[in-house]
């Protein structure tokens, strides 16, 4: 069975291509796995799957941006990886309860 360090490899690969689009069977194969395997010791190691942790980290990503910055939301959602600033938006509260400028106005 795999190694906690292909899954520990994988998760640096997608924290630095967050921003790119990611598909399970291009992270699979980057680590010599299928799809099917891969998403199994994924889960097994950190409790997500791999879409749910990409998603989890661009929404941390950001929340850092919103909190950081003075940035629009379209400019944030297209930096963590998402063209349609109503998807990100519809994403992110969902993560956090509230949208991303209701976000932007607690802090």
């Amino acid at each position: 069975s795999p190694s906690k360090r292909v899954i520990e490899e994988a998760i640096a690969y997608i924290n630095r291509h967050y921003m790119n689009p990611l598909t399970l069977d291009e992270l699979a194969e980057l680590h010599g796995m299928s799809p099917k395997r891969f998403s199994y010791y994924f889960h097994k190691y950190t409790g997500f799957r791999p879409i749910d942790y990409v998603i989890h980290y661009r929404m941390e990503r950001a929340s850092e941006l919103l909190k950081v910055g003075n940035f629009p939301i379209s400019d944030i959602a297209v930096s963590v990886g998402y063209a349609n600033p109503l998807y990100f938006s519809r994403v992110f509260k969902k993560k956090f309860g509230v949208s991303p400028t209701a976000y932007l106005t607690s802090r």
